[in-house]
This record gives structure tokens, C-alpha cells and sequence, in this order.
């Protein structure tokens, strides 16, 4: 069994931190950050690097809530690891990408995820 940042996954196709029956659906929106473009990280040619959000509940007062994760597409597999979750409206991916692009940065975000897939 496999270990992504200290959680016990199966060893499937696409590894996650993330519980796989909260994953199991297609996500309700994604927001590709990139992709098309050939870019190295520490060995690993990377193919795509996208937002997903699963909704998985509506509560009367607060709304949606949400599961966002981040997905990567790399030479050595695919990943996808949570980003945030909670009480966040219909479509929080534009406000959240914009956070990221503006913020936190791409750069960031996809080293991450490339040290997570390394660790096992």
C-alpha cells in the first residue's frame, strides 16, 4: 500500500490523499492551469496541471459545499491531491485560480505535487 503525504492509498492508476469514494465522480468543474506545454520538474516531464471541484452536499443556509483538488499528469503518473474544501458557492475554481496565479504561484503548487508523487 502506498503513502501520499502520510495517508495510506491503493496503489491505482491515478495516487490521491484524498478518501477515493470522495473522488469517485466525475468533478462538477475543472479549470486547467496547464497543459500542451513540455515542462520538466526534478526528472518528470509534465503534462497537465488542473483544478477539480466535487460538490458533495447543499445545505439551505450555507450553500455548497465543496472538495477541491489538485490533478497532475506526468511522466511518472497522475496525482491528485486536496486543495480546499468547504462552504464555497457554485463555481469557486476562476476566484481560486486567480489566487493561485496571483499568490501563491503555479511554480509552488506543481512542486507540491511532484514531491508527493516521488514519495512513495
Amino acid at each position: 500500500m502506498d503513502k501520499i503525504l502520510g495517508v495510506s492509498v491503493i496503489g491505482l492508476d491515478i495516487k490521491t490523499d484524498v478518501e477515493r469514494l470522495r473522488i469517485s465522480n466525475a468533478p462538477i468543474h475543472k479549470v486547467v492551469l496547464f497543459e500542451g506545454i513540455s515542462l520538466s520538474d526534478n526528472n518528470v516531464s509534465i503534462e497537465k496541471v488542473e483544478l477539480r471541484q466535487y460538490m458533495e452536499r447543499l445545505d439551505k443556509e450555507k450553500g455548497f459545499y465543496s472538495l477541491i483538488t489538485v490533478y497532475l499528469k506526468s511522466s511518472k503518473g497522475e496525482i491528485e491531491l486536496k486543495f480546499d474544501e468547504g462552504f464555497k458557492g457554485r463555481n469557486p475554481l476562476p476566484e481560486i485560480c486567480l489566487t493561485l496565479m496571483k499568490y501563491i504561484g503555479l511554480e509552488s503548487l506543481i512542486n507540491r505535487l511532484v514531491i508527493a508523487l516521488n514519495e512513495t
